[in-house]
């Protein structure tokens, strides 16, 4: 029986098994993630281009050899070569949280109202961009790789919370919608809609001052980042809670498919 090998991209790498925290080289990290982000064995040419896209082809397949050798001194039954390909050992189950998080998001069925929670405990797997501050130099194509990874994803989970945080705001769930708004915003601090849904949330909750001070949170975001003031539907929100007048949502419209 092998050690699991953990593959941690969220928010940054960490590759574990066992006594392995990490790898020899970067680039062998970088080749380690790119095989377990893909649903078969590549290769070998692709590798080499992808990796050393400015050697020759002999070289660049040397080069490639050299840490498929790295690789298997540290993880050796993970992964599999042939003269053609090198890809993931099926018969060695490894653990990636991406692929993790796209599994439980592909349970969350059209009505929300039922799959909520499932939807809830897969964004919490969210711990930040994928290979946040994870970078390969000289390999650009990696790098459009990752960065059209790191984009499809994060567009995912800004969508799957904000359609959390209407069905909380919608089903009178506040403090569930605070989480859920908060955690978005952490994510695109410009999505002004949800400033003023924590807004309303955080007034709802008796917490009036923490909703007056979200305002200025969204303000300065707003000015700092865009050079703008907030919406009149924003402006009109701060002064009715400024005011202690009771505010309540807009009829809130859930999507059938999210």
């Amino acid at each position: 029986m092998y050690d699991l090998l953990e593959i941690r991209t969220l928010g940054g790498l960490a590759i574990t098994c066992g006594p392995v925290r990490g790898l020899a080289t970067r680039k062998a990290e970088a080749v380690l993630v790119y095989l377990a982000c893909q649903e078969h064995a590549q290769p070998r040419e692709t590798l080499a281009e992808l990796f050393w896209p400015d050697r020759p082809q002999a070289q660049a397949l040397a080069s490639m050899r050299v840490t498929l050798s790295r690789l298997r001194q540290q993880l050796a039954p993970f992964i599999t070569a042939t003269r053609q390909t090198i890809g993931m050992n099926p018969e060695c189950p490894y653990w990636l949280d991406m692929a993790e998080l796209e599994d439980q998001l592909t349970l969350v069925g059209d009505d929300l109202h039922t799959t909520a929670s499932i939807l809830a405990r897969a964004v919490e797997m969210y711990h930040g961009d994928f290979l946040a501050g994870f970078f390969v130099q000289g390999c650009p194509e990696f790098e459009d790789w990752a960065r059209h990874e790191r984009d499809r994803l994060r567009r995912t989970i800004i969508e799957r919370l904000w359609a959390l945080v209407r069905h909380d705001l919608h089903h009178g769930s506040s403090y569930d919608g605070i989480t859920h708004a908060a955690q978005l915003l952490r994510i695109d601090p410009l999505h002004e809609e949800t400033h003023r849904h924590l807004m309303l949330l955080l007034a709802q909750t008796g917490q009036r001052a923490e909703a007056l001070r979200q305002f200025e949170i969204c303000r300065t975001v707003l000015a700092a980042e865009l050079a703008i003031e907030p919406d009149v539907e924003t402006f009109d929100l701060y002064q009715k809670i400024r005011e202690g007048s009771t505010v309540t949502a807009r009829p809130v419209v859930l999507p059938r498919h999210i």
